[in-house]
């Protein structure tokens, strides 16, 4: 279905930059993972209109994304080299990209948001933490890949004007459980190798 689209994709890949080239290794390693584990998709692809509005979608995001890539990719410099296998390290920068989502909810009572500027400070520890690990870029990587999604990325929220103090307070417990939740599991991945 999307052959042509496919051997374009591989065809840009041929003639990367060497630092483009370690950008796209991490972004297809990523996409792989995130097959295998089921993370990826549309809860809506098994409707054939709406598998079929995705396929057009994606035809006309290659043509656009490549043309994209191919502006940035002068400007890039490679990935640090890293020691990390590039399965664990997909599986790492899903659970970082998972942290950074928690993070930047994309609806919740708009007094909550307070609360997650407070919780910046957990992530810059974290951060801190892997900085003289192997762990360093990939957290770099998926931080940006996430913020980067979420900037892009709308979404249609309940009226704002329903919010209690309850529904804040209850929003930011469970944010703050999650954020937990994804920094043990990160520091965890990090201290085992993944």
């Amino acid at each position: 279905m999307l052959a042509a689209e496919i051997a374009q994709l591989r065809a840009f890949e041929a003639k990367a930059t060497r630092p483009a080239a370690s950008h796209l290794r991490s972004a297809r390693e990523d996409l792989e993972y995130e097959r295998d584990v089921g993370t990826i998709g549309c809860w809506a692809d098994d409707d054939p209109a709406f598998a079929a509005k995705h396929i057009e979608m994606a035809r006309e995001n290659v043509l656009t994304d490549l043309k994209e890539l191919g502006r940035l990719g002068p400007g890039l410099h490679s990935l640090k080299p890293s020691a990390v296998d590039p399965a664990k390290a997909a599986a790492f920068r899903l659970l970082v990209r998972n942290l950074i989502d928690a993070m930047t909810p994309l609806c919740g009572p708009p007094r909550a948001y307070a609360l997650m500027t407070e919780l910046d400070s957990e992530v810059a520890r974290l951060r801190d933490r892997l900085a003289s690990t192997d762990f360093a870029v990939h957290f770099a990587v998926a931080e940006a890949d996430a913020k980067t999604l979420r900037s892009q990325t709308t979404a249609e929220c309940a009226d704002p004007g329903s919010e209690t103090p309850q529904t804040v307070e209850a929003f930011g417990v469970s944010v703050l459980r999650t954020i937990q939740t994804q920094s043990a599991k990160i520091a965890a991945a990090a201290a085992a190798g993944v």
